[in-house]
């Protein structure tokens, strides 16, 4: 071939973005048509959902023998959310939340985030014991309202008033009914009622979200045999939900814990054995040292104050039948992590943050006191709030971030955002020291949203403004966190978020009070956080249209 006909070709990556415009567009095409076939429910009937998958599975199989196309794909193509088309009454599509806070010294006194796993254990305790219990200042977000939702399937009375759940007086302990129950996306719902349901004869159902569909339950269904039990998938050539569970209540005496468990099924597990009405062994041998001490540190002052007897011997833990009270209102602590995405804003806008609450002690609140250090900031904390105070003069530092040891997972991201936090302020910035190296792959893509590049360890500016996108999606809490930090050293335009509602779903106070920067009302996070929908955002910023012509087919 000569030069000429070479030159006349489009580069071949030019080829592959067209081909990937034209399989998006057939996507929004079959989810249209998957709409139709719904009827106005939210599912396709069995029948329905049987012949799509085997129609997959069989074309795909013909190309490629990786599960990944053959029978993961297709969940998340059943799953997968689209924008709506616009409407003849409405025209405005494909719109995005404009993150471009004040740039002024914050001043923020609010009740901090609750712990949201605490919140949980304390659901479940409430509807195995049939006790009545409250929970005060609760974060009420999706894990917690689906966990409520899930033990009142099985007969619990949990109800909520704003942000405070009750369970009633006079009531059953939750039950083993034979329905379906869905628990949403949060895994420790699955594996509180799964535990909830081992140690008592029955068979249920168990639904949850794209993730848990997509999960790998393997080495539950090897060991739960061990107990009596057994799970079974309900979609061939999957590990995940939906499944079947069922339970014959026939405990061994001693339960020896395999060491590929899930640490939260294993937390769960131990929640529930008090209640299971006999005397159990539980051996948490084979459990790495480290996270069995974290583990238990949480687990088993919370469950005394429940009034339950356990006994440590060694790796083994002796739980005795419950005959115990429940205190009436458990006092939870804050998040640790959902805390430091309020108090990171100090960092970058100065000022002081006030969150009410109490703080608590463990290496997870240590890695965000150490992270914090080395921005030349420090926490003071007393049984009723923590706060950190930066100054209204107070500038970002220029130096070489470390990611602690045990930051908190939902804090992953937050040193690569103060780090291009940095690049936006002085102009060069270097990447985190320890970065796990799947935050550096998609911070990637993050940087470029924020106009910068990375070029081996540093952060800089692109050359040309309109080198980044408009519009940013963000892969998870953590990452749309990060982008609403450094949309605060913004100098020009703000940042354009396309999908707010991931971080809503987590802390539903976060954007009325970060839209309401530098001095929030707290009227508008109460309302935020006693709602019970979470899908619409409620912001004083405008948002921007970001057009979309390719996707008019």
């Amino acid at each position: 071939m000569n030069d000429a006909s070479q030159e006349k070709r489009p580069p071949m990556r030019e080829t592959v973005r067209d081909i990937d415009r034209q399989i998006l567009s057939l996507l929004l095409q079959r989810h249209n048509v998957l709409v139709r076939m719904m009827r106005g429910s939210n599912r396709l009937t069995p029948q329905d959902e049987r012949f799509l998958r085997e129609s997959w599975e069989g074309q795909a199989s013909k190309i490629s023998s990786d599960p990944l196309l053959t029978s993961r794909l297709f969940n998340l193509l059943q799953e997968v959310d689209f924008l709506p088309p616009p409407s003849e009454e409405n025209q405005t599509r494909r719109t995005a939340f404009n993150l471009a806070p004040q740039q002024k010294p914050v001043n923020i006194d609010m009740e901090g985030p609750r712990d949201q796993h605490a919140t949980q254990v304390w659901i479940a305790i409430a509807a195995m014991t049939g006790k009545p219990l409250q929970i005060g200042k609760a974060l009420v977000n999706d894990a917690v309202s689906d966990c409520v939702h899930m033990f009142n399937l099985m007969g619990a009375n949990l109800h909520r008033d704003g942000n405070v759940i009750r369970h009633g007086t006079d009531c059953t302990p939750a039950g083993t009914p034979d329905k379906v129950l869905h628990v949403g996306k949060n895994p420790f719902n699955f594996y509180l009622g799964l535990a909830h349901y081992i140690g008592r004869p029955g068979h249920t159902r168990f639904s949850g979200g794209t993730e848990l569909r997509l999960a790998n339950f393997t080495p539950l269904r090897h060991f739960l045999p061990e107990l009596g039990s057994r799970i079974i998938p309900l979609v061939p050539k999957t590990e995940g939900l939906p499944l079947r569970v069922e339970c014959s209540g026939l405990l061994p005496d001693t339960i020896v814990l395999p060491a590929d468990l899930p640490a939260e099924f294993v937390e769960a597990l131990i929640i529930a054995a008090p209640f299971y009405g006999r005397q159990i062994v539980i051996d948490l041998g084979a459990l790495d040292a480290g996270a069995r001490s974290s583990m238990l540190s949480f687990l088993l002052p919370t469950l005394s104050m429940a009034g339950c007897e356990i006994r440590e011997e060694g790796s083994r833990l002796h739980i005795a039948p419950w005959e115990g009270t429940l205190p009436a209102e458990p006092e939870i602590a804050m998040d640790p992590g959902l805390s430091a995405l309020v108090l990171s804003l100090a960092p970058v806008l100065g000022g002081t943050i006030s969150l009410r609450g109490l703080w608590p002690a463990g290496v997870e609140t240590s890695a965000v006191e150490a992270l914090l250090g080395q921005l030349n900031l420090s926490l003071t904390a007393d049984a009723s709030r923590v706060r950190l105070e930066a100054g209204s003069k107070y500038e970002l530092p220029d130096v070489t971030l470390t990611v602690p040891e045990n930051l908190p997972q939902s804090l992953a991201t937050l040193p690569f955002a103060l780090a291009c936090a940095q690049a936006l302020k002085h102009g060069h910035a270097t990447v985190p020291q320890n970065i796990d190296p799947e935050i550096a792959r998609e911070g990637e893509s993050f940087s470029r949203a924020c106009g910068l590049k990375i070029l081996n360890t540093e952060i800089s500016p692109l050359e040309h403004e309109g080198e980044h996108g408009p519009l940013w999606t963000a892969p998870s809490p953590a990452w749309a966190h990060a982008l609403a930090l450094c949309a605060c050293v913004r100098h020009n335009q703000g940042f354009s978020l396309n999908n707010p509602s991931i971080l809503t779903e987590l802390y539903p106070g976060f954007w009325p009070m970060y839209n309401g920067l530098p001095i929030p009302a707290l009227k508008r996070i109460q309302e935020a956080e006693a709602t019970k929908e979470r899908r619409r955002i409620r912001t004083r910023v405008e948002a921007k249209l970001t057009p979309r012509n390719e996707d008019d087919e």
